[in-house]
This record gives structure tokens, C-alpha cells and sequence, in this order.
């Protein structure tokens, strides 16, 4: 009967959205892979326990070792991949993400981004630190100088530095303010006001915004500058300017969110033991 023909017709809307929701999840798990974003998670876990154990110092081992547990299970690379990805997937159209992935799969683009995974990966602050007194003998060239002060202000270093700081440091602090009793617990609202306020500060920006500009210079210190200037040009195109703002809020959210449910399971854990 036709009756069965309407049946089908009704489904077909539903059947497009998800074929395109798959599509637009599919190339963003693409775009993790190529811009070695998913590889670069890999180093956030003990990045998260040191900064927890540095800002829980004056907690008991029993509520340290609390902590630590949830961080680790917030801060799993695998469970962050995904997260990420499913929120590139919805602030990115496809074509955004096409653009991207040209730029990203291009020669210069799979230099410029491994250069990036290593040394979000592979960071030793003493290596850095006589790279940067090498820097004070022999100065970049002015070209190259103004490149690197181009990616920092095209990639937004300086806001996005500041909003992960802040994340992963209310994480922290609603972590250790979880496990306090509960009269002397000053709750979210408070502590995202607070943590805001001293990350946010002039202090703190300005020395962001100093620190910039030679750590770019050691990320891609082994990047050639015909591929730097590429990237540049990359930047600069509304689809550089799209991918950039996207993957950087997804990445931003995403670290939000897994301090904050950190916070959560620490007291979870800490209720379990308590009984």
C-alpha cells in the first residue's frame, strides 16, 4: 500500500541528519589524527597528576591518592579523543574541517605539526632553557621573528594558554574543595569566580604574553621558514581562523569538563571509602 511509501518518506529526514552527523563525526576523528592532536592528549595525564600533587601538597595521602585516582580516570586520552572530537564535530562544518585537513595532510602542514606534537610530548625544560639562552648570543632573523609573532597572534596563544590554565585550575581547586567537610567547602560557583580572577590577572597575562613568543620559537625551532610562512598564510584564511578557534574551544571545553568530573569521582571515591 502506499500508506507504507509515507512510512518511509517520514523516516528519510531523521535518515539524512544521521548520515550527515556520522559524516561530520568521522572527519573530525580525521582531523584529531592529522593535526596529532589525539598524540599530543597522550602527555596530559601526568601533566594533571603533577599539578594536582603540586597543588594538593598539604592534603593527607588518603586524599591525595583520592584525587589522583579520579584525575586519572578524567584525564584518559582516549576518553578526551572522544570527547573532543564529538565537539569539533558540531562547532565545525565539514568544509571547515576540509580546509583544515588540506592544509594539515600538505607536506608543510605534516611538518608543522609534528613539530607541535613533539613538543607538547617530548618538552625537557632544561633542553628549553639553553635554547633560550642560545637565543640571547644569536637572535632570529627579523623574518623569522615576525613569523613566529604571527602564528602566536593568529593561533591566539596567549587567550588560549590562559583558558586552559584556568580549567585545569579549577579542576584542581574543586578537586581538593570536594574532599573538605562539608562546612568548610566553598563550592563551584566560588571557586570558577576565584580561580578566574588570579589566572585572569594583568600579572598573569602579561607573563603569559612574555613567555609566548620563545616557546613558539622552540616548537618550531626545526621548522624551515618557507613552512612557517605557509602556515601563516593558513592562518589567515577563514578556514584557518575557523579550524583554529574551533579545535581550540573543543580542547578548552573538554578540559573543563574532565577537571570538574575529576572533582566529582574524588568525592565519589572518597563517600565509598568513608562507608
Amino acid at each position: 500500500m502506499a500508506l507504507s511509501l509515507y512510512g518511509a518518506l517520514a523516516w528519510l529526514p531523521a535518515m539524512t541528519a544521521l548520515a550527515q552527523e556520522d559524516a561530520r563525526v568521522r572527519t573530525a576523528e580525521r582531523l584529531m589524527q592529522s593535526s596529532r592532536l589525539a598524540a599530543q592528549l597522550r602527555g596530559l595525564p601526568a601533566q594533571m597528576e603533577a599539578d594536582f600533587r603540586q597543588s594538593g601538597a598539604l592534603l593527607d595521602q588518603r586524599l591525595m591518592e583520592a584525587l589522583l585516582a579520579a584525575a586519572r580516570t578524567s584525564f584518559q586520552p582516549e576518553t578526551l579523543e572522544l570527547d573532543i572530537t564529538n565537539r569539533i564535530a558540531k562547532k565545525l562544518t565539514i568544509t571547515d574541517m576540509n580546509a583544515a585537513l588540506a592544509w594539515l595532510e600538505s607536506p608543510a602542514g605534516q611538518r608543522i605539526s609534528r613539530a607541535e606534537e613533539l613538543g607538547s610530548t617530548d618538552f625537557d625544560a632544561s633542553r628549553y632553557a639553553r635554547y633560550v639562552a642560545s637565543l640571547r648570543e644569536k637572535q632570529l632573523s627579523e623574518q623569522r621573528g615576525q613569523m613566529l609573532a604571527a602564528i602566536v597572534a593568529a593561533t591566539n596563544g596567549a587567550e588560549a594558554a590562559l583558558a586552559t590554565q584556568e580549567a585545569i585550575a579549577l579542576g584542581v581547586a574543586v578537586g581538593m574543595d570536594t574532599l573538605q567537610p562539608a562546612e568548610r567547602r566553598l563550592g563551584e560557583a566560588t571557586l570558577r569566580v576565584r580561580v578566574r580572577q588570579a589566572v585572569r590577572s594583568e600579572e598573569v597575562r602579561s607573563a603569559i604574553a612574555e613567555q609566548l613568543p620563545p616557546l613558539y620559537a622552540y616548537f618550531y625551532r626545526d621548522v624551515a621558514d618557507p613552512d612557517l610562512a605557509a602556515y601563516v598564510r593558513f592562518l589567515g584564511t577563514t578556514g584557518g581562523k575557523r579550524y583554529q578557534e574551533g579545535m581550540t574551544a573543543a580542547y578548552v571545553e573538554s578540559l573543563g569538563r574532565a577537571s570538574i568530573r575529576a572533582g566529582e569521582l574524588a568525592r565519589e571515591q572518597q563517600r565509598r571509602t568513608s562507608m
